[in-house]
């Protein structure tokens, strides 16, 4: 019974890793080509602006696992 239960609590802060994980992602991305216009920036910037904060609160989120 305990680790049934431990399975569902595990399931539940994947979960929240994930959707935090990718929240940034799914914020940025869309906006990239208007953001890209107003700052003039090239596809390797756009790139990285929407890579690292994603990769960012992905780390985070595992170093949170760990513990």
């Amino acid at each position: 019974m305990q680790n049934s239960r431990q399975a569902y609590v595990n399931l539940a802060l994947a979960t929240v890793a994930f959707a935090v994980a990718f929240a940034p992602w799914s914020t940025i991305s869309p906006l990239s080509h208007q953001i890209q216009a107003d700052f003039t920036l090239d596809n390797t910037s756009i790139g990285l602006l929407i890579a690292v904060p994603t990769l960012l609160v992905r780390s985070c989120a595992c170093r949170w696992n760990e513990l």
